[in-house]
């Protein structure tokens, strides 16, 4: 909270800075309004108050700063607070005598008379009537002292009543203060005479320096906005005793008290040898210190927020900055850090102001990308960055796979948990078909002849499962090496264009290939002694027929045993044949296709 502290002074006049007596205070640098005498003391044969008028000497104002050497220089001049003193006396010794007086018509701004006085006296331990003096007198005004104890006040250099200190037989007073109330002669004009006096034996000198002032005489009172009340009474008495409390110094201070009505006196005593009291009360009303504040507050950005002022008195305006509402809350909408101000006017006419500070918090930045994943595949929900909390919608978990069904938005809640600020974002996820993969073979070719009839792919790749690279293309050849398997598994993986994938294998027969040689010696050697035809797998022989002809074409040799082939005989006894040439007529049924019976005519040559 920032309060405007404030002093509030209820009183016409602070007594310290009133001058309601022109020149008491020598301040004119002359002695207008005073009038002075001089004399001898009364041993002297005569009295302080003899020849009117002022004596150079005996009377002199001092307006520079100053140190008394009789003193040893510890009694300064003037008063703190002053700018000119008079200097009554001198440290001539002889039966000298001077007085001064200041004449005083009484009336409410004057009735408190103060003067303040420093002595300077020799103590030669004279009786105490030849010894030097400082008198004051209050009189009316044909010289008729007043009554009671405080019109009259006398000292002199031995006086044990006195704090005097002593040098080299030399007493003197630092400053001393005193007030005087003239109430009771209100409309009556006074007369404040000071004198000084030497010894009455004519050997020893006293002086003493005086400035005087006046003004009404009251409790002035100070209050601030923060509730506190200071209580003063007048300065210049000796002792100050106050009611309620007890306090007996010059001031008070009451911290915030309850509203309510105040009633405050003060007895004052002027100089601590004479009892003459003076009481001085006040009475004022006070409004207690409200109890004012705001609260700083945070919120996110986008979000409203309500002020509100904490205030223990009701009745007063408000006025808030920037807006200019004045009511004790506003409702707000700020895009950035922001301070708003709102001035109280309190029924004590104080003003209190207040900052409430909204800080404002970015909402979270959260990166989310739309994606597609193929029919049948997962999904994953990544979102960035990942100093958040997400939570998605119908329980889908950051980080997780699992298996969309349809093309949706997935919509999920990032918090920050630093701030507790929340934005929503949410992404797309399609589904995409796969392809169908398919292809055919054309059965017993070699190079092997494939053709792609896959559905939506718009990429193949061939995998011909004889560990040979990856073949792309839609119709093409593949010349397998190795003729002695039964197949190969053929793997055909199609790609649509957004990267969906299926795959389909097959098992491709190998085909089956025959050899059927164009000559043979069967001439009892160990080599070609046999003419038949040489399938590269048995196996896949079915339904088998081998037949030789002679040139007329009579049938001289037939097999249905694919291992038993012509030895070059004919007839039961096995007759052998000559050297020509024999047409050849081979049926067969190759089972790795079903494809039905193959006929084959050729011609071999049989030598011997």
């Amino acid at each position: 909270m920032k309060l405007f502290t404030v002093f509030l002074v209820f009183s016409s006049c602070i007594v310290s800075y009133c001058q309601n007596c022109i020149n008491s205070d020598f301040s004119l640098g002359n002695f207008n309004n005073w009038s002075g005498t001089t004399g001898t003391v009364p041993n002297g044969g005569g009295t302080p108050y003899d020849v009117p008028g002022f004596v150079i000497g005996q009377h002199q104002i001092l307006s520079t700063p100053g140190l008394d050497p009789n003193t040893g220089n510890v009694l300064s001049y003037p008063p703190p607070g002053s700018t000119s003193v008079c200097m009554l006396g001198n440290n001539i010794p002889g039966y000298g005598a001077e007085s001064m007086s200041y004449q005083i018509t009484v009336d409410q701004s004057n009735r408190l008379f103060i003067y303040e006085y420093a002595m300077v006296l020799q103590s030669p331990g004279h009786s105490v009537n030849d010894e030097p003096r400082f008198i004051v007198k209050i009189t009316d005004i044909n010289g008729n002292l007043l009554p009671g104890n405080c019109s009259y006040y006398e000292t002199y250099g031995s006086d044990p009543n006195n704090n005097f200190t002593n040098n080299a037989g030399t007493a003197f007073s630092t400053w001393q203060k005193v007030a005087i109330d003239l109430t009771q002669y209100l409309g009556g004009t006074l007369k404040i005479q000071f004198t000084t006096q030497d010894c009455g034996l004519g050997a020893h000198w006293g002086y003493a320096y005086l400035t005087a002032s006046c003004g009404p005489l009251g409790i002035t009172m100070q209050k601030n906005c923060e509730g506190t009340i200071i209580l003063s009474a007048p300065d210049g008495f000796h002792s100050y005793m106050w009611s309620p409390g007890g306090e007996t110094t010059q001031s008070i201070t009451l911290q915030n008290p309850p509203t309510g009505i105040y009633n405050y006196s003060c007895t004052m005593n002027p100089i601590a040898t004479l009892s003459c009291p003076t009481p001085i009360d006040t009475t004022f009303s006070f409004i207690q210190t409200p109890a004012f504040s705001t609260i700083d507050t945070a919120i996110c950005f986008g979000e409203s927020v309500t002020l509100s002022t904490v205030n223990n008195e009701v009745g007063g305006p408000y006025l808030w900055l920037p807006g200019g509402q004045n009511t004790p809350s506003i409702t707000v909408t700020p895009d950035t850090n922001s301070t708003y101000y709102v001035t109280y006017s309190a029924l004590n006419n104080c003003d209190y102001i207040d900052t409430a500070s909204v800080t404002v918090y970015p909402l979270p930045i959260v990166y989310l990308d739309d994606f597609m994943v193929c029919d049948g595949s997962s999904a994953i929900l990544i979102p960035y960055p990942v100093q958040y909390d997400y939570v998605w919608e119908n329980g889908y978990v950051s980080n997780t796979p699992f298996l969309p069904e349809t093309p949706q938005y997935y919509t999920v809640t990032a918090t920050d948990p630093l701030t507790g600020c929340k934005q929503t974002d949410s992404l797309f996820i399609d589904i995409k078909p796969l392809p169908s993969a398919s292809f055919s073979y054309v059965c017993g070719s070699i190079p092997a002849e494939f053709f792609n009839e896959s559905i939506g792919g718009i990429i193949n790749y061939w995998n011909f499962g004889d560990g040979s690279p990856i073949q792309g293309g839609n119709h093409v050849f593949h010349p397998y090496v190795d003729l002695s398997v039964d197949y190969y598994n053929v793997n055909l993986t199609t790609e649509s264009e957004y990267g969906c994938k299926d795959s389909i294998q097959i098992r491709f027969p190998i085909p089956l290939i025959y050899y059927v040689p164009n000559t043979f010696t069967p001439d009892g050697d160990t080599y070609n002694n046999v003419f038949k035809p040489i399938f590269s797998q048995n196996n896949k022989v079915g339904d088998f027929l081998f037949q030789i002809f002679n040139r007329w074409g009579d049938l001289i040799f037939e097999s249905q045993n694919i291992y038993i082939g012509w030895d070059g005989t004919y007839g039961a006894i096995g007759l052998e044949c000559q050297d020509n040439t024999y047409t050849w007529k081979l049926i067969y049924r190759d089972t790795s296709c079903n494809d039905g019976l193959k006929e084959i005519i050729g011609h071999v040559n049989l030598i011997k």
